[in-house]
């Protein structure tokens, strides 16, 4: 038995209603639906009413990927991040976000979790998904970034690579707010610093070390391998882990700088544990200035990097390429210290980390 129009309001069909359906019940062409629908002319203003009214009277909603196979363009971008747990890239999806919606956009998220292999399934789908450009706002690169240049999709890239023709570039200077942190450091006395380093495998974790080198370099404070723990994973358990190690040194540092503020929240985590006092007995500098940053015990000190500034790039510059088939571009995103409550002036340079605490060993297991 065939349903007409009003069934599709009868609570026993759940279907969409269809283009077709609304040009019988506005008894026009399918072509006018469209061009009312799209905001397109050749329809008068009160037909145009009319078929707005009935497509919404029958709960219509046009079909994405129709409008993709007619424009050529989904009005979707993708965003690859790399750990969707850590708090920088929450917010900083939540800010690509809003600009999606400002512009009437859509996003797919992948979470890759600092995977090379989840990189590449990811960028697969999105391919499959027809998007209309991809952010890699990860440290891993895809081997499929090749062909989504070959169709000349649009990228944005964090610290990825020169600007090309469908690619744009975001680097962060690491240097200037890692100069500032260690200036701070040492304005309070301390020259026993250390760095708790991600996986060095990471282009940004070899930028930010390298940066750290620099700065000490810059406050002529002698750069001690000892106190630099790289290839952790950049997380809370990879601080807590990093920061144990550090810690249990026969002469641990009195402040150290970290990869990132996940980190940082790992690293005091496991100073509590060990009954050493932030930042009485050390001091300890994050980096990113996610929002918990404010609200940790103590209120963390740390590096700021703009989420807004980052993903406004990312997203416009997407939506500039995308339509203008524009060629990429670079940015440099800028750092800047903000002192809050984890950095305390340096008691003295030699340790003051009980002696017990500093015979323990790292355990394995669940942080407690």
């Amino acid at each position: 038995m065939p349903m007409n129009d009003s069934a599709i309001l009868d609570g026993a069909f759940l279907r969409t209603a269809t283009i077709g359906q609304i040009a019988r019940r506005a008894q026009v062409s399918t072509a006018s639906v469209s061009r009312a629908l799209n905001g397109e002319t050749g329809v008068s203003e009160q037909t145009a009413q009319r078929i707005r009214k009935i497509a919404s009277d029958l709960g219509y909603y046009p079909s994405s990927s129709a409008r993709t196979l007619v424009t050529g363009r989904s009005r979707t971008f993708g965003l690859l991040v790399s750990d969707i747990v850590n708090p920088f890239f929450s917010e900083l999806l939540r800010e690509f976000e809003e600009e999606a919606v400002r512009q009437q956009y859509e996003v797919i998220v992948a979470n890759v979790n600092n995977d090379p292999r989840r990189v590449q399934q990811s960028t697969r789908r999105l391919l499959e998904r027809r998007v209309d450009g991809v952010a890699f706002m990860t440290a891993e690169q895809s081997p499929l970034s090749s062909e989504l240049r070959r169709r000349r999709i649009p990228l944005v890239f964090l610290e990825g690579e020169e600007p090309s023709r469908h690619a744009s570039n975001i680097s962060m200077d690491a240097l200037s707010g890692i100069e500032q942190a260690v200036h701070h450091l040492k304005d309070l006395g301390h020259t026993r610093i250390g760095f708790l380093g991600a996986l060095m495998t990471l282009a940004p974790s070899q930028s930010r070390m390298h940066a750290f080198a620099e700065a000490m370099k810059s406050c002529a404070i002698r750069f001690s391998a000892p106190l630099i723990s790289t290839n952790n994973q950049p997380t809370m358990e990879g601080g807590f882990y990093g920061m144990t190690n550090l810690l249990a040194l026969p002469n641990p540092p009195t402040a150290i700088l970290t990869f990132n503020d996940a980190m940082a929240f790992g690293a005091m985590r496991a100073a509590r544990r060990l009954s050493v006092s932030v930042p009485r007995d050390i001091s300890i500098i994050g980096f990113d200035d996610v929002r918990m940053a404010a609200f940790s015990e103590p209120e963390l000190t740390t590096i700021r990097l703009s989420r807004s500034e980052l993903a406004s790039f990312a997203f416009n510059t997407l939506l500039r390429m995308s339509c203008e088939s524009a060629h990429g571009e670079s940015i440099l995103i800028r750092t800047s210290l903000v002192v809050r409550a984890s950095t305390g002036r340096c008691k003295s340079n030699s340790s003051t980390v009980p002696r017990a605490v500093r015979k323990r060993e790292s355990a394995p297991g669940h942080i407690a």
